[in-house]
């Protein structure tokens, strides 16, 4: 799965590495949210074009990365910790799509990732627990691994 980076993303980016004086990076409390329609992302894919789960519980979870790491294909980027995406009662009968990944504003997507297949989750005992790879900044793409 390739998660595809915006253009806006690719903007924060350069903005960040060329700043004159330390500066806080684009990812530096972005958030992961979770979609429930079928789209196929674009650069330009708008945020407002996604549709967010209803189940009782949902809300998007902060990105938390850890140092830059050079990933089994020798390429440089960065993972997220390990998000759990779990419902509460009452359960919700839904399908989720993909992933997707917005400034710290939760306004401005960063990048958004349709799953290879919708994720059903129908109970409370359902969940999704994902771990996202950022590529190094110029590479313009990310990828998420579904762990469980």
């Amino acid at each position: 799965m390739t998660m595809i980076m915006t253009d806006a993303y690719a903007t924060a980016s350069i903005a960040a590495q060329s700043a004159t004086v330390a500066a806080v990076g684009p990812l530096d409390g972005a958030k992961f949210g979770l979609f429930t329609n079928n789209l196929t992302p674009t650069p330009q894919t708008p945020l407002s074009a996604l549709v967010e789960p209803t189940y009782t519980g949902y809300a998007r979870q902060t990105a938390v990365f850890g140092p830059p790491g050079r990933d089994q294909n020798g390429l440089i980027g960065i993972f997220s910790t390990r998000l759990l995406w779990q419902e509460s009662a009452p359960a919700v009968a839904e399908n989720i799509f993909g992933i997707f990944l917005v400034d710290t504003t939760g306004l401005i997507m960063f990048g958004c990732e349709l799953f290879p297949t919708p994720i059903p989750l129908s109970d409370i005992l359902d969940y999704i627990a994902t771990v996202t790879e950022i590529l190094g900044s110029f590479q313009g793409q990310a990828n998420t691994t579904v762990v469980e």
